[in-house]
This record gives structure tokens, C-alpha cells and sequence, in this order.
């Protein structure tokens, strides 16, 4: 633009000033949790808006500005993500903001509210994220955010849950989240009762209970946990074989069974009391069986059991070996 240079005010500025951010391109965009589609209409309340709170940023300040063609309706800094747009109480200022059309209830004016969130990031750097939403009528059209999807897959023999910071993941039930293009997301893996966490598969590796990923594409991750096994390792000549050895590989083998589309193995006395239930080859074999099915359905080659390959019904010992190779493969397989 050559000179002479435009001159003038923008109505609503604070005595003439206002302020511009420039946010680096390659920052991830904020995530607004807007209302829904029936949200009320500006001419008949608030509309309320909040701000998901950037991952791995502290001491977190929310800037808004909000404006129509030739005027700033209001700006200001705010420590809570959230904002309210007030259509009534803006028209108070300013009365050229249409409240309604001819339907008497829609506000007409196209008003641009934008968002500036500012925080430290963890080498104490200052970090930015913005948005902006346009309010057009009785819809609210957010700034297009390319998204993609977090997928979380739990394995192995344990029990295990899997959460995210931002919210999204609770896997558990809830294993897949659609987060914004570069958001950081922290996954912490807990294990449940008798059970270990093992290792981190997919996008994540590593044997910590934590793993962060950035959401540059689609991403799969899977979380593994180990079976707790009571007298592990067994002790030659000074543990004996016991009922809770049996069941204990029995959970193992059905929680991995489960976990890879298998359905759970019916085995031979299903309930085991100690002191009460013989202990039987029958029992060494359908573990081995249960297992080897797994491990086919994971494509891994069938597990090797050199002690007594063939289990002989009345005749072979039921022997620590065999509930320690066991445990060993169930390992292996996860």
C-alpha cells in the first residue's frame, strides 16, 4: 500500500490501540469445546465457550477479542478458558449489532470471536495456540482443524487401563480420540490388580508407564501387561505344585485369548480348591492347548514344551517344569 496512508480509529479499541499475535504455524490449535447445535440464539442468552487446556503448558492466559465489521465488541485477558458471548449486553455499547432477522430471534451480524491462549512449555519457553470461531446467524462455525485419530489396544496377559492428558482416552471402554493436528498427548498406562505393566507397542516403545505422542497423523498404540504369578520363579524340590498355579495361568491364557479375538477356553474342572482338586494331566495339557490357539491367532509360532511333550493321563507327574515352561510361553506369546 502506497502512501498516503489510511488514518483512523477502529470503534471499541481501547483509545485507538489494539494488540496482533502472531502464532507460529507449526503450533497445535487450540480445542474449543463449543455448544451444540441447538445452542441458544445470541438475542436469547449467552453463549458460553471454553477452551481445552493446552498440554504441557503452565501458568496459562486466556486473550479474546471479539468483533464485527468496524468494531471490536469487547477484548480482554482472562487466567479460566472460558468466555461468553452476550449478544444483549453487547448491543447495550453497541446497538448496530443485530439482535434479531425477520424471524425476530437470530442475531444477522457475522461477529469473529478469536482465542489466544500464552503458557511456559516445559523448558520455560513462552508457547502460543489460537482459534478462532465465526458466529453466523444461529451457527457457530469453528476455524477447520485438521484432526486425527489416537487408537489405544490394550495386550497380553494382564488386566490394564490406559489414559490420556488431554481427556479423551479411558481405555477401559473408551480407546480411540480424535485429537487436533500437533497436540501433544500424554498416555499413562495403569496396570490392575495382579498385574504388571509390560511394554509399550505401535507408536509408543519403551517399558515406562508413560508415553507422549504428537498428532501429526493417525496413530495406533498398544499397551501390554504381564500376568503376576504367585511363587515366581518356582523353587525346585521346595515349592509345590499348587491349585493357584493352575488358575493363575488359566486367567493369563484367557485375558490374552480375549484380547486377541478368542473366545474363552473351557477347561476341565473349572473351579480348583486347594487341598481338594488332584491336580491332573488334563490340566497341564489345556493350558498348553488354550495358549498354542493364542498364539496362532497372533500369528507366533506354537510355543515348545520340552518337559513331557506329550502329557500321558494317569501316568505323567504333574511336575513344577510344566507350570514353568508355561508361564515362560504365556510371556513369550504376549
Amino acid at each position: 500500500m502506497g502512501s498516503p496512508f489510511p488514518t483512523g480509529d477502529v470503534l471499541g479499541s481501547n483509545e485507538g490501540e489494539f494488540s496482533f499475535y502472531v502464532v507460529d504455524p507449526a503450533a497445535a490449535d487450540l480445542l474449543l469445546n463449543l455448544p451444540p447445535v441447538s445452542f441458544v440464539r445470541p438475542a436469547e442468552g449467552p453463549i458460553n465457550i471454553s477452551i481445552s487446556p493446552p498440554s504441557g503448558l503452565s501458568d496459562v492466559q486466556l486473550r479474546f477479542s471479539t468483533v464485527m465489521p468496524g468494531f471490536i465488541l469487547e477484548e480482554g485477558t482472562k487466567t479460566d478458558l472460558t468466555y461468553n458471548y452476550d449478544a444483549v449486553l453487547l448491543n447495550n455499547d453497541f446497538p448496530n449489532l443485530d439482535l434479531s432477522d425477520a424471524d425476530g430471534r437470530t442475531g444477522v451480524d457475522t461477529v469473529t470471536i478469536s482465542f489466544l491462549v500464552s503458557g511456559k512449555d516445559a523448558e520455560g519457553k513462552q508457547a502460543y495456540q489460537a482459534r478462532q470461531v465465526l458466529l453466523q446467524g444461529e451457527v457457530l462455525l469453528p476455524q477447520i482443524l485438521q484432526t486425527f485419530t489416537l487408537t489405544v489396544a490394550k495386550a497380553g496377559s494382564g488386566s490394564g487401563t490406559v489414559t490420556s492428558n488431554p481427556a479423551g482416552i479411558n481405555c477401559g471402554g473408551d480407546c480411540s480420540e480424535i485429537y487436533g493436528i500437533n497436540t501433544t498427548v500424554t498416555l499413562t498406562a495403569t496396570p490392575g490388580s495382579g498385574t504388571s505393566f509390560k511394554d509399550w507397542g505401535g507408536a509408543c516403545s519403551g517399558t515406562t508407564a508413560t508415553c507422549t505422542v504428537t498428532m501429526d497423523t493417525n496413530i495406533s498404540v498398544t499397551a501390554t501387561y504381564s500376568k503376576i504369578y504367585t511363587d515366581d520363579p518356582l523353587t525346585s524340590q521346595v515349592t509345590p505344585v499348587k491349585a493357584v498355579h493352575i488358575t493363575e495361568l488359566r486367567e493369563a491364557i484367557n485375558t490374552l485369548r480375549s484380547n486377541n479375538g478368542l473366545s474363552a477356553f473351557s477347561f476341565t474342572d473349572p473351579t480348583l480348591t486347594a487341598g481338594v482338586t488332584t491336580a491332573k494331566g488334563i490340566h497341564i495339557t489345556e493350558l498348553r492347548t488354550a495358549l498354542t490357539e493364542a498364539a496362532a491367532a497372533l500369528g507366533k509360532p506354537a510355543p515348545n514344551f520340552p518337559t513331557d511333550p506329550t502329557i500321558e493321563p494317569g501316568q505323567t507327574i504333574i511336575k513344577k517344569a510344566h507350570i514353568s515352561e508355561i508361564r515362560s510361553a504365556v510371556r513369550a506369546v504376549e
